[in-house]
């Protein structure tokens, strides 16, 4: 049966983000404060980074405990989180992304983002317009701060089947995690890896390297 929908992650499968944390670099330069290394933000906000991306707290409420453990004071905080959102807004268009996607959406197929994230849809959208993906490309938008659900848990791909109206083997995801592929996979959905910078092919067989593979997987 061929596919209906093409769902796909974001980060790393439609952009990239050239100058990752340029702004907030730049910001925590003004107060003499130096960033503090991912791993250590991650691991020290790994409680709240679950409650964002589940809508349990606001983006501001996780923004603010992000500047606070930088070092930034709190009157620091308000223009801070506009610094930080300015960092999420700055992405590039995967290659070939944008056109593939656009063939892909005129030959009938449905072009669809499935989004751990903790920005709501319309930014997500506003962004992606901006980086040149037309408003109009996307079907479905599902992001995880607005479902209350997170990738991979079984319940938000039905959340997207639903949304689209089709049968497990009529959708196809494009991600970058193996482990998250493994389990959607699982649930009888095609899994595909973007993996252009893998070119042996290390970590499974449902690998593609480029937009122009992926046209010919869904239409080839």
């Amino acid at each position: 049966m061929p596919f209906r929908t093409v769902l796909l992650d974001t980060d790393d499968v439609l952009y990239i983000h050239p100058k990752p944390d340029r702004h907030l670099q730049d910001y925590l330069a003004a107060y003499d404060l130096q960033p503090r290394h991912p791993k250590v933000v991650q691991k020290a906000l790994k409680a709240a980074h679950f409650d964002v991306l589940h809508g349990r707290i606001s983006r501001q409420d996780y923004y603010d405990a992000i500047l606070t453990f930088h070092g930034l004071p709190q009157q620091a905080l308000s223009y801070g989180r506009s610094v930080l959102l300015a960092d999420a807004a700055a992405i590039q268009p995967i290659a070939g992304a944008v056109e593939t996607l656009l063939e892909l959406r005129d030959s009938g197929v449905g072009v669809a983002i499935a989004a751990n994230t903790e920005h709501p849809t319309d930014d997500l959208v506003t962004w992606l317009e901006d980086a040149g993906f037309p408003r109009d490309l996307w079907w479905i938008v599902l992001t995880s701060c607005e479902i209350g659900l997170t990738k991979p848990d079984p319940a938000f791909f039905k959340v997207a089947l639903q949304a689209a109206d089709i049968s497990t083997d009529e959708m196809l995801y494009v991600g970058r995690d193996f482990y998250e592929l493994s389990l959607v996979g699982e649930q009888g959905i095609m899994p595909v890896a973007f993996q252009p910078d893998n070119p042996e092919n290390i970590g499974g067989s449902s690998i593609i390297h480029s937009y122009e593979e992926l046209y010919q997987l869904v239409l080839g």
